[in-house]
């Protein structure tokens, strides 16, 4: 798949693609048999709630954050990358 493509997962409820997509993201591990993804994932759930009245920007951020230093805020690079 090219760089910048976007896919599409289609399908009746119950059918299996959430599931799906928590395997590909590493939130499931298979029961049986092997995953083998390239590259990075992300999974955004269609409902979230949080204790703490997050913005936009800080869950995206939060998905930054093995690339933030510890005990530092996000960095130009980090706020480009969010927006």
């Amino acid at each position: 798949m090219a760089s910048g493509s976007v896919f599409a997962v289609l399908g009746p409820g119950g059918c299996g693609k959430s599931s799906l997509l928590k395997l590909v993201s590493g939130l499931l591990k298979p029961a049986c048999g092997h995953m083998e993804v390239s590259g990075q994932t992300a999974l955004v759930p269609q409902l979230f709630h949080t204790v703490f009245a997050f913005t936009v920007l800080d869950m995206v951020l939060m998905g930054r954050v093995k690339k933030i230093r510890l005990l530092s805020g996000p960095s130009e690079v980090d706020l480009e990358a969010a927006y």
